[in-house]
């Protein structure tokens, strides 16, 4: 270890998060999910009082918690300023902090869970699980017109530019891992406690650092149910049966 600041450590090439931060944002974000999933609620996911609710909750969460609470209007300056990035799901902009230490700032939009803030925690907690090194913060929340949405930050991930992250490899890293294959075509894969499982990991979100390993970025983990799956992929019906038998 070569230099230690803010829940970090220096190996020869990079900073990492230490194992005790990284639970302490595990456990924060388990406490966001928790505080949203609070309480008895029957209304459906896309209804107003559902998304009420959430809102009204992520900023209680988040005042409790001594988190930020922006503007959408700020959060769009500063992204315009430091990046100017959108993704699928983020908005992306990069900030040194005092340290001069570099992190990518994200604002998810919920795209991919249906607007479920809740979903999206727990998708967190399993992806720092799996991979730690990668752990996404939940530092704040952003008010837009369209809800509330979470603000995130990451340790910026510095990459040769001049290798790639090839499938052959993906797949190696990910059964050393202990993940399983569930479909090469859709590249389906089982995690290692066979409860959560993720598709298609690509080029663009595992990344190879500096030291050439694989950096696996914005993993979007769901649960094993036989619904999620049969929504997801129709054809894979077959599998779930194999994964409760076997589980």
């Amino acid at each position: 270890m070569k230099g230690d600041h803010n829940g970090l450590y220096q190996t020869s090439y990079k900073y990492v998060l230490q194992t005790s931060t990284i639970e302490a944002i595990r456990q924060s974000i388990q406490s966001l999910q928790d505080y949203l999933e609070s309480g008895n609620h029957t209304d459906s996911l896309h209804s107003r009082t559902y998304r009420e609710r959430q809102n009204r909750k992520a900023i209680e969460w988040a005042t409790q918690n001594g988190k930020q609470i922006i503007a959408e209007t700020d959060f769009l300056e500063r992204w315009q300023r430091g990046g100017n990035i959108r993704g699928g799901e983020n908005l992306v902009y990069f900030d040194l902090d005092a340290d001069d230490l570099a992190w990518a700032i994200k604002m998810n939009e919920l795209t991919y869970h249906q607007g479920n803030m809740a979903a999206f925690a727990d998708r967190l907690v399993k992806s720092s699980e799996y991979f730690p090194d990668t752990t996404l913060e939940v530092i704040g929340m952003v008010t837009t017109r369209s809800g509330v949405k979470p603000l995130l930050r990451q340790l910026f991930v510095v990459t040769n530019p001049e290798t790639l992250a090839f499938p052959v490899h993906i797949r190696t890293e990910l059964e050393d891992r202990g993940f399983t294959l569930l479909d090469p075509d859709n590249e389906i894969w089982l995690s290692p406690d066979r409860s959560y499982y993720f598709s298609d990991p690509g080029q663009n979100n595992v990344l190879v650092d500096e030291n050439g390993e694989l950096a696996f970025i914005d993993v979007i983990f769901r649960k094993v149910t036989p619904d999620q799956f049969r929504n997801d992929y129709p054809g894979l019906a077959r599998l779930v049966s194999g994964i409760e038998t076997q589980g």
